[in-house]
């Protein structure tokens, strides 16, 4: 139905670079080199015009990881706990991902952004919140590239310490 929607997308040659931060993440992409590219990107190095530079930054990858991220925390609390009320699903979600002091300590640690973040020169260091950010545009380009949403909850389960996604029942099987 939305396939019109979507960009042509086809197979290209892993880059070596990009095989490391697979390793990290524990997720194999089929259309690797744009969408890593684009999640890795930074405006300054497409304003610098580097050569290793994606024409796309991370940002709308950004946008579509954290309600990507937002949307499976839920889901895999909901399934380990159904009686919660909204204001407790809430609050479990907050607590996993509310300070991005998390996303930040998976970026620099888990996933070790620091070699494959594509920035401009004059940024000298990585700020705990462009850890944050790329963490989510990540997500977003593995939620773009898997044909389903199996691979994003096993890699958001490893990277937060989650239950994996319990198989359930039709809910109108409960009914």
């Amino acid at each position: 139905m939305f396939e019109s929607l979507m960009p042509f997308r086809y197979p290209v040659a892993k880059l070596e670079t990009y095989v490391g931060l697979e390793n990290n993440v524990l997720y194999s992409a089929s259309y690797t080199t744009t969408l890593s590219s684009d999640a890795l990107t930074t405006q300054s190095a497409i304003n610098e015009r580097r050569t290793d530079a994606h024409q796309r930054s991370y940002q709308t990858l950004e946008f579509l990881g954290d309600a990507v991220l937002k949307s499976v925390i839920a889901r895999l609390l909901y399934d380990h706990n159904n009686y919660q009320t909204e204001r407790e699903l809430h609050d479990g979600i907050t607590s996993y991902i509310g300070n991005r002091t998390k996303l930040c300590q998976i970026g620099r640690e888990s996933m070790n952004l620091e070699q494959f973040i594509i920035r401009g020169r004059g940024v000298k260091e990585i700020t705990n919140d462009m850890y944050a950010d790329h963490v989510e545009a990540i997500l977003g380009a593995i939620s773009l590239d898997s044909p389903d949403d199996l691979a994003v909850f096993k890699v958001v389960s490893r990277l937060w310490n989650l239950p994996q996604r319990r198989q359930r029942s039709s809910p109108r099987g409960q009914l």
